[in-house]
């Protein structure tokens, strides 16, 4: 999961285990990944895949420069003010527990609809590698509606962008794709994704695809 903390408005993300999907309890989270452990600005929205023996963590996060940070927390989301770039980093664990930060895996576009936001989602088997789904701005006006595109990798670490331009859903506003989750179920490949309605409300849609042999294990 991951916040704001309330003690240095800092997005940060935490880990909390339970026996069972409803016994968890926010009081019992720990520390998976901070700001400083990834050397950023802010960490946020993480992803998580089984890769051979290893747990991969993807995250939101901005790299530091000449900001002023004290200016940049105040707001509550430093990723949102337009001063720092959102991009794709990894960190990787053993346990699920203790994570090691990797360093950044996606970047922004140089010029572009995704020149100030990267943010990889999801991705799936696709082929001999992976195909990732990621939200995509140009600019601060477009926050809370990224546009959506998709990319390619044989690794998880080797990104290349499919197209240049958006991919799936309107250019924002209503019709707005963003944030979008994949998951094997049976022998479908479920995707949960948010959606921007005509009356600019956002709702949690859902769609599927048929599981092909290459998309198996894509959910880790």
């Amino acid at each position: 999961m991951s916040y704001v903390d309330g003690v240095d408005d800092r997005w940060r993300i935490d880990v909390i285990e339970a026996a069972t999907p409803d016994s968890f309890d926010t009081a019992a989270r720990r520390l998976a990944l901070d700001a400083d452990m990834a050397r950023a600005i802010a960490v946020k929205d993480p992803w998580v895949r089984r890769v051979g023996e290893r747990w991969w963590m993807f995250a939101s996060y901005g790299e530091r420069g000449d900001v002023d940070e004290r200016k940049l927390h105040a707001s509550g989301d430093a990723l949102s003010t337009g001063a720092v770039k959102s991009e794709t980093g990894l960190a990787t664990s053993v346990d699920g527990v203790r994570w090691k930060w990797e360093g950044r895996v996606f970047a922004t576009a140089n010029k572009g609809w995704d020149k100030a936001t990267a943010r990889l989602t999801t991705a799936f088997r696709g082929g001999d590698g992976w195909v990732g789904i990621y939200d995509g701005a140009a600019d601060i006006g477009e926050n809370y509606e990224e546009r959506c595109g998709m990319a390619r990798s044989a690794d998880l670490r080797t990104w290349e962008r499919i197209g240049p331009a958006p991919a799936i859903g309107a250019a924002g506003g209503p019709g707005t794709v963003r944030y979008t989750e994949s998951v094997v179920f049976g022998e479908r490949l479920l995707f949960f994704f948010e959606r921007t309605r005509a009356d600019g409300a956002h709702e949690l849609c859902m769609s599927s695809a048929p599981v092909s042999g290459s998309d198996r294990g894509s959910s880790g």
